[in-house]
């Protein structure tokens, strides 16, 4: 579970990254930011066979 959460970290921060990189690009091109919405996190480490709780 821990490699798990780690993987998830990971994947926030490059989405994070890459939502950075976008918007220096809309920027430059003069094109108006998009809404924000909140990226859903789950509470806590699921099996597989168990659904997701989110947390906003």
């Amino acid at each position: 579970m821990t490699a798990l959460r780690a993987y998830q970290e990971q994947i926030i921060a490059t989405q994070t990254q890459h939502t950075a990189i976008l918007r220096q690009i809309q920027h430059h091109l003069g094109i108006p930011p998009t809404p924000e919405h909140p990226i859903p996190i789950l509470s806590e480490p699921t099996e597989p066979s168990h659904a997701p709780h989110l947390v906003e």
